[in-house]
């Protein structure tokens, strides 16, 4: 007579269904886990573009308002009146230096306000 575990039966039966439940468990969290690195890289690359872009608008409009300005040099360089660009302002610069109580040297800062009616030939 072949004396059986009855308790056998049932911890085989246990490790059989942990196993075959958890290799699918195991693989959809490595797929899970896949797809939130894959997010990552894929939010990365936007805020990447994102930024590439913001560049290159700058750049264009650096651009086009540095050619407005140069435009605007040869009239000035020979003493013509050039009026200014809509909605610039000019910045007079006076240097002058102050010795303060503490016997430090220390700059006056240039003026800066609007003009108006002020052409580049009248600030000379």
């Amino acid at each position: 007579m072949v004396w059986r575990n009855p308790l056998a039966s049932p911890v085989r039966l246990l490790a059989l269904f942990v196993l075959l439940a958890g290799i699918p468990l195991v693989a959809l969290g490595w797929i899970g886990y896949q797809v939130v690195q894959q997010d990552r890289a894929l939010e990365s690359q936007r805020l990447r573009d994102r930024l590439d872009n913001a560049a290159a608008l700058l750049a264009r409009e650096l651009d086009r308002t540095l050619s407005t300005w140069e435009d605007l040099l040869p009239a000035a360089a020979k003493g013509e009146s050039v009026p200014l660009p809509p909605g610039r302002r000019v910045s007079i610069a006076r240097r002058r230096w102050r010795r303060t109580a503490a016997g430090c040297v220390a700059a006056v800062l240039p003026w800066r306000g609007a003009a108006r009616g002020v052409t580049v030939a009248a600030v000379r």
